[in-house]
């Protein structure tokens, strides 16, 4: 649904210029497109990006989910702002065995709720406290409807730091990457860059 794909949008982030993370096999692009299909240096416009979350939604998300409870894995109808919550969650974390399959196994709705708050280890303390902030809106969504995406705006629009740093990073260092006010890859990999004083950023160990 239009609440799926905004509220994933938030969270997400756009990045226009295809990436590549450490240890991974294909590049990312748009709103965390991953496969063979996108290529090094591969840039995109906002359409295509949002073109291409839509399709692999529709494609690749949802009818896992039909089919979780045509199997009986999800033991429960669902609501549509559940559906959403989950699409969110899968796409984040995958379909199968660690993701929402594990998740949504033989549970009901108030432990899956739960159990999705324990899904933020990245590896980073950045990262994960970006991914607790996700879970804990995907439980919202999945409880209450769509307080969980307000909340989300609200942050967003309200803040527009993200967005100030971003035009620094293109003006500086020609980083070419969106001014959308949302910390995505190639937002982080862009700052990593950017000389502070004249010494250019590393991650503190």
């Amino acid at each position: 649904t239009e609440n799926a794909v905004k509220f994933i949008k938030e969270f997400e982030g756009c990045d226009l210029r295809a990436y590549r993370n450490a240890g991974e096999k294909y590049y990312t692009v748009g709103f965390g497109h991953y496969g063979a299909d996108v290529r090094q240096g591969q840039t995109i416009t906002y359409d295509e990006a949002d073109r291409l979350l839509r399709n692999d939604l529709k494609n690749d998300y949802l009818p896992y989910i039909e089919r979780y409870r045509q199997q009986g894995i999800i033991t429960f109808d669902l609501t549509q702002n559940q559906v959403d919550a989950l699409l969110s969650f899968a796409y984040n974390n995958g379909v199968g065995e660690g993701g929402l399959k594990t998740l949504v196994r033989g549970r009901d709705a108030m432990t899956i709720a739960n159990k999705m708050l324990e899904y933020y280890h990245s590896g980073s303390p950045i990262h994960d406290e970006g991914l607790k902030r996700r879970r804990r809106a995907e439980r919202e969504l999945f409880l209450n409807g769509n307080s969980a995406t307000v909340q989300c705006n609200n942050t967003s629009t309200t803040d527009t730091r993200v967005k100030e740093l971003q035009h620094l990073c293109n003006v500086i260092i020609g980083a070419n990457i969106a001014e959308d006010n949302i910390w995505g890859n190639n937002t982080d990999n862009a700052v990593r860059q950017l000389p502070l004083c004249g010494i250019p950023y590393t991650q503190p160990q």
